[in-house]
Parts: structure tokens; C-alpha cells; sequence
């Protein structure tokens, strides 16, 4: 039986992770649905009421979990998506460099968001 020599590629990581994540962030919003449309709190959804949920370490942690693990998903996601379509190195390593970027970008000015939201 022949087996492939070399290094190992990572990608049976990924691709967990990609399964993984994704369940995770199923529940997450099946969760988020049951919680706050079937249990009759979407009419009280105002301002006020994401504001006192914000004020929470507890919030403000699963929060910014959740921003890490959608971002790193959708963009991985996305990543293996134009891997498929451009052969280009120089296009390649473009792509990724600009995912990189806006990822970076995204989560840090999210996360920033986040913690320092404040009640006034």
C-alpha cells in the first residue's frame, strides 16, 4: 500500500476545525433564536435591554468568542473558496494576505467594540 512521504499539510486541522466551528456556531445561533424569539423577550428587545447584557464580563466574553470563531470560520471558509478558483501564486498569496488583513481588521475593531462598551 502506498503512503504519502513528507510533512504533514495542517489540513486535517482545518478541516475539523471547519466541521467543529460550524456545529459550534449552529448551536450558537439555535440557541440565540430560542432564547430570544420563542421565549416572547423579542418584544422587549430595545437599546436598554442589549445594553444591561453588554455590562456583563460573562457577555462581553462569549461575545468576543463568538466574533473570533465566526471571523476565523467565514474567512478560512472563504480562503478555501478562491484556493479553488485562482492557480496564480502571486494571486494566491494576494488573496491571503487580504483576508489576513480584513480579519485582523474585523476582530480588532469588534473586539474593541465590545470591551469597551460602556453604560452611561
Amino acid at each position: 500500500m502506498l503512503q504519502a512521504k513528507g510533512a504533514p499539510s495542517g489540513g486535517k486541522f482545518f478541516w475539523l476545525f471547519q466541521r467543529l466551528s460550524g456545529f459550534v456556531l449552529l448551536f450558537i445561533l439555535l440557541l440565540h433564536f430560542f432564547l430570544i424569539h420563542f421565549t416572547g423577550q423579542s418584544d422587549h428587545v430595545t437599546f436598554e435591554s442589549v445594553k444591561e447584557r453588554l455590562v456583563s464580563p460573562y457577555w462581553k466574553t462569549l461575545d468576543i468568542s463568538f466574533l473570533f470563531l465566526a471571523m476565523s470560520h467565514g474567512l478560512y471558509g472563504f480562503w478555501m473558496i478562491s484556493d479553488d478558483y485562482f492557480r496564480r501564486p502571486w494571486m494566491r498569496t494576494a488573496i491571503f494576505g487580504l483576508l489576513c488583513i480584513a480579519g485582523l481588521f474585523l476582530v480588532i475593531f469588534g473586539s474593541i467594540t465590545i470591551i469597551s462598551f460602556r453604560v452611561s
